[in-house]
């Protein structure tokens, strides 16, 4: 997986389960969205290490998708605030392993 992506992916893993982190990422990439890293989601993010813009463009469609599901949820109103203030500092640390 590249790297960025890799930080956006490990993170909503661990915060947000697996299955959850392979959705929005496939949302991301613009596949189907069955929640299995397989093959079809393999190759999308390879072809995504040799295009810095489609990977940067990747990574905010990430977290687009990331704050969309976040707002979804019940618990929402008393978690969401610190749930996006760590959002946007992932989001931030994804974009200068990009530039990097």
């Amino acid at each position: 997986m590249p790297q960025g992506l890799d930080l956006c992916v490990f993170d909503t893993n661990v915060n947000n389960g697996v299955h959850t982190g392979v959705v929005l990422l496939q949302r991301a990439l613009g596949i189907t969205a069955d929640g299995i890293f397989g093959p079809q989601t393999n190759v999308a993010c390879l072809a995504l290490k040799s295009d810095a813009k489609s990977l940067h463009l990747t990574i905010a469609k990430f977290y687009s998708a990331r704050r969309s599901y976040y707002m979804s949820l019940r618990t929402f109103r008393y978690f969401g605030n610190d749930w996006l203030r760590r959002d946007l500092d992932i989001e931030k640390e994804s974009f200068a392993m990009v530039a990097a």
